[in-house]
């Protein structure tokens, strides 16, 4: 199963891809990017990368008890597929699969994995409020 696995991404994510760039108008696109400010992309970019790295270590400090000896690499795949779900199905089911996948598919840690999801979901909302209250 696990010599599928890496196939099977590449497959979903080249699926994937093929959806989301369908209808872009090439010429357009390639003139818009033209345009960009490369120093502001690379801040961005570079912004993105920080929030998701601290996400990743923030969740793999919650799982690490239910889950000992995750890798970080493992937790920042999981996390990815979660927030890939969350685009692509209805009410959060990104987070169910984050859940299932946390858990390394072992139905006794799922109830201890969700609960690290809603705690970091909490964590999110804390951290929002004070962005909201700077702003």
């Amino acid at each position: 199963m696990a010599r599928l696995a890496g196939p099977l991404k590449l497959v979903v994510g080249i699926a994937l891809l093929y959806f989301a760039l369908r209808d872009v108008q090439i010429e357009a696109f390639l003139e818009a990017i033209g345009h960009l400010d490369l120093g502001w992309l690379a801040l961005v970019l570079g912004l993105i990368l920080a929030g998701l790295m601290l996400k990743t270590w923030r969740w793999a400090l919650l799982l690490s008890p239910v889950v000992p000896g995750i890798a970080f690499r493992d937790v920042l795949g999981v996390l990815l597929v979660g927030q890939a779900g969350n685009i692509l199905l209805p009410l959060r089911g990104g987070d169910v699969l984050r859940s299932w996948l946390g858990s390394s598919s072992d139905v006794s840690r799922l109830p201890s994995v969700i609960t690290t999801v809603m705690i970091e979901k909490g964590l999110d909302a804390v951290i929002l409020a004070m962005a909201m209250a700077l702003a």
